[in-house]
Parts: structure tokens; sequence; C-alpha cells
């Protein structure tokens, strides 16, 4: 009935507490500590000490919690820098992954598998992990690597560039409305 943790909020002077059950796995673990969120996925990215979490869209602000709290708190629990996705989010970072990779000449399909695997799921994840893990965990000739990762590095400054005018875009159409307006 809870008599032991209500006797430590006690001793707290009535601060609320989180019980997380403790687990070797780091999946397990993260997942324990973004409860009572239901969490579809996991993927670990050990290069970059980064959980990506995907959650169905009713779940994503019961997980990210108020003014993000909740993530903040599982990721200095965990000890991992925690990213919460939709489904819609991973798929279309592991498309523009895979569309990035592709467009490589000398790159099959098995390494955008590889990299998944890896825990590296978008293009802004290869970007960061750079080609050294390619070469000692892929053993993927440098060369590959290094265009591998300048591709990377090139689709990342494009989706920056096209995020950058899509805003601009939706202020000018706001300051037209907003004239229109008066």
């Amino acid at each position: 009935r809870g008599s032991r943790i209500k006797n430590i909020v006690d001793e707290l002077g009535g601060e609320k507490i989180d019980i997380v059950r403790w687990n070797e796995s780091s999946q397990v673990l993260v997942s324990n500590a973004l409860m009572p969120a239901k969490v579809s996925e996991i993927a670990l990215c050990f290069e970059l000490g980064r959980a990506t979490v995907v959650v169905d869209e009713e779940q994503l602000s019961l997980a990210i919690g108020k003014h993000g709290q909740n993530v903040r708190l599982a990721a200095r629990l965990t000890g991992w820098d925690i990213d919460i996705l939709t489904p819609d989010e991973y798929n279309r970072g592991i498309e523009q992954l895979a569309n990035c990779i592709k467009a490589v000449k000398c790159v099959d399909e098995a390494i955008v598998d590889k990299l998944i695997a890896l825990g590296v799921i978008s293009v802004s994840d290869l970007e960061d992990v750079g080609i050294e893990p390619l070469i000692n965990e892929f053993k993927i000739d440098t060369d590959v690597a290094e265009k591998l990762v300048a591709a990377a590095s090139k689709e990342v400054a494009r989706l920056l560039e096209e995020t950058k005018q899509n805003e601009a875009e939706k202020e000018l159409a706001q300051q037209t409305k907003a004239r229109n307006n008066e």
C-alpha cells in the first residue's frame, strides 16, 4: 500500500517522487524512465550517447511532460540524451537518411540497415557521428566514409535552408494577413 514510499515522502516534506524500475538494459531503463508513456521503439546511438524514442502521437505530451520535465528527468536518470519522436518523424528521418546514402556511389542498402542498427536514424546523426565509426564498425573504405558524411552534411544544410525558407514564407503570409485585416 505504499507505506515505505509514504514514509520517504513525509521525510522529504511532501515532495513528490517517482519510482523507476532499474534494468541493466539501457533500452528497458529508458522506457521505464519515461513511464507512464508507452514507448513504441528505442534506437540507441552509443557513439552520440543519444536514445531516440518513438512514441505514438497521443503519448507525445505524456512522454515530454510539462515544459519538457519528464524527458529531462529521464535523461538525467539514465545518462542518455533522449530525443522523442512520433512514428512519422522517425520514418521521415530514416527515409531521408536512406535517400542520402543511396545517392553515394559504391553504397548499398545494407549500409542503411547497419547505420540504423548503430542508432543513426537521420542525416544529422550521420554528420554528428563522423567517419571513424563507419571505418571502425563497418570496415568501410575511408574514401566512401568521407563521401557518406559529406553527403549527410550537404543534406543537413539543404534541410536547414528549406526550413528557414518555409519559416520566412509563413512569416510573410502572417504579415500579409495582418495587413489585410487592418
